[in-house]
């Protein structure tokens, strides 16, 4: 089965890849990574003196920024535990390979076209020791010459929900193919353990599968213990009257803002502190227009270094404050569920936070958890995104209670990044 998905795979890439270069010449994203994409080879070869044959080498491979973040308390215990092993890692998206700036790596470049000459010419100048892919973007050339060249394969925070189409005939065959070929895979919750065992069948008995949790939830507390202790100090119920709308999709908007209304209309001494997905200033610019429409006054900022003085509603317009901005709020919307998922729901549920969200969660097993306890609550329209929101700002006890049940869901969860480096340190 093997080499009929190769076969298949390497007939339907090129094509792929003639449609991802017209579509370039329209979206600035994917022209960046196309373009580093070619220059991928030149890059590594630039850093050749790296490759010794003496050098242990790990090769992470991360789609974007967010799952850069899956990574990154796994890359600074690397460190700390054996800093003689070098650290490179690949990315597909634009936004990872350009935010993903720090010491922790000794080189960071766009994955290579997946072409067999292309990954093969990769490998065998880099040599890595292992090979560890975060999440799903796993390319089927470099998994099967990797395997092939006897390189170890581990493969972290694999999450598979019940409705996935990874459970369909057809891609269950190719999925099946991809996960056999991994040495070492490690799920996030027992569910993924389960439906992972679904789909490779009776190779699951070959395999070496891990229940070990989403190890972004570690970068992330380890995040919030680089704030000030006056800000991890505020307790939920001493904060300003701030409800922050965190990460929002048009979809999002078109809910949320005639909610948001009809609540600022009856609680003026509350204020909004509005983050969109994406701060560019045709987005930012529309959702002050759905505001002014109806008569309240907004602000448009790029930095917090002043407390929000007045009860109104503030846009932000630039990107790296969320972290912050919810150790100054109360409650939370998360965006993206009436799109293709919710965005992180674990930053604001360890700021404390209760989180409302859409009815697309099935990303995110830490949203399930977290509805399953109380501390979020999933809505489909405005009027039941400003009855929640009204609920809680009326009853402070509940808020209180909502906002321990987020915290406490979210810090059971602590720990995964030291079963991960217990694996591949001593593997």
């Amino acid at each position: 089965m093997n080499y009929f998905w190769l076969l298949i795979y390497n007939i339907f890439y090129p094509l792929i890849f003639i449609v991802a270069i017209i579509f370039s010449a329209f979206n600035k994203k994917l022209r960046e990574s196309l373009f580093g994409k070619f220059n991928a080879i030149s890059r590594i070869r630039a850093k050749k003196s790296l490759f010794k044959k003496h050098n242990t080498i790990y090769w992470f491979h991360v789609s974007s920024l967010g799952e850069y973040f899956q990574v990154t308390s796994i890359l600074k215990s690397i460190r700390k535990v054996n800093s003689s092993i070098k650290i490179v890692v690949s990315f597909t998206s634009s936004s990872g390979y350009k935010h993903a700036s720090d010491d922790l790596f000794d080189l960071k470049f766009y994955l290579p076209f997946d072409f067999i000459w292309v990954i093969n010419k990769a490998l065998n100048i880099i040599r890595p020791t292992k090979i560890i892919f975060s999440s799903y973007d796993i390319w089927f050339n470099f998994l099967f010459f990797s395997k092939i060249k006897n390189i170890e394969i581990t493969l972290t925070s694999l999450v598979i929900d019940d409705n996935s189409n990874k459970h369909y005939n057809v891609i269950k065959s190719f999925y099946k193919t991809l996960y056999k070929n991994i040495d070492s895979i490690h799920v996030v919750t027992e569910r993924d353990k389960k439906n992972l065992k679904k789909i490779l069948g009776s190779n699951s008995l070959n395999s070496k599968i891990l229940v070990s949790g989403n190890p972004r939830i570690d970068y992330i507390n380890d995040e919030f213990q680089n704030l000030s202790k006056d800000i991890q100090k505020l307790k939920i119920l001493e904060r300003e009257n701030v409800i922050i709308i965190a990460s929002t999709h048009d979809s999002d908007d078109k809910i949320v803002i005639p909610g948001l209304i009809n609540t600022l209309n009856k609680f003026s001494n509350w204020k909004i502190i509005y983050v969109p997905h994406e701060p560019i200033k045709e987005k930012i610019m529309k959702i002050k227009l759905m505001f002014n429409r109806e008569n309240h006054e907004v602000e448009i900022i790029n930095d917090i270094s002043h407390i929000f003085p007045d009860n109104k509603i503030y846009i932000i317009s630039s990107v790296g404050l969320l972290t912050k901005l919810y150790w100054f709020s109360k409650i939370a919307y998360i965006g993206g569920g009436f799109s293709a998922g919710i965005h992180n729901i674990m930053e604001p549920s360890l700021a404390h936070l209760p989180t409302v969200i859409g009815p697309r969660y099935n990303n995110s097993p830490e949203a399930e958890q977290l509805l399953k306890n109380g501390g979020a609550v999933s809505i489909k329209d405005s009027f039941a995104f400003s009855f929640y929101i009204e609920e809680l700002i009326e009853n402070k006890d509940k808020l209180y209670q909502k906002s321990r049940i987020s915290k406490k869901t979210i810090e059971s969860n602590l720990g995964a990044t030291n079963k991960i480096i217990k694996d591949l340190i001593n593997a």
